[in-house]
């Protein structure tokens, strides 16, 4: 298994209810197994602490390919917020290898990124540790 990791800090929106990066990986690597390489997915894991804004009421973090507009990862995971109540977000994703149009291993970007639903003002990225790992 191979590791890419990312910390981010103070990361704040660009408008109330866009979606943004809050965090972008490094290209993930990949692992170094004697015999060969037999990989079957990328997992992206990790915590965002985030502080919704002013009337926010749904957070949803996604994990997507490359940038804001790349293929999504998974689900889109939601959580409820208290406007101005910083909240603790567990994240996780896994890229299968084997789909039809599998994660370019070695060097495939993630991005994580957050949008607020009903928020009246941005909602700010406090903080996020966030790991890609190959097996």
């Amino acid at each position: 298994m191979k590791r890419a990791v990312v910390t981010v800090t103070a990361q704040a929106g660009t408008s109330a209810a866009a979606e943004y990066v809050v965090a972008t990986l490094p290209a993930v690597p990949l692992p170094a197994e004697p015999g060969g390489v037999l990989l079957s997915q990328v997992v992206i894991d990790g915590f965002i602490n985030y502080t919704p804004g002013t009337s926010a009421t749904v957070v949803t973090i996604r994990v997507r390919r490359g940038t804001l507009v790349g293929t999504l990862v998974g689900v889109g995971q939601a959580s409820t917020a208290v406007a101005g109540a910083a909240m603790a977000i567990p994240i996780s994703a896994a890229d299968p290898i084997n789909v039809a149009s599998p994660p370019a291993v070695p060097g495939q970007v993630y991005v994580v990124t957050a949008q607020q639903t009903g928020g009246a003002a941005v909602g700010t990225c406090n903080y996020a540790v966030v790991t890609a790992t190959t097996s």
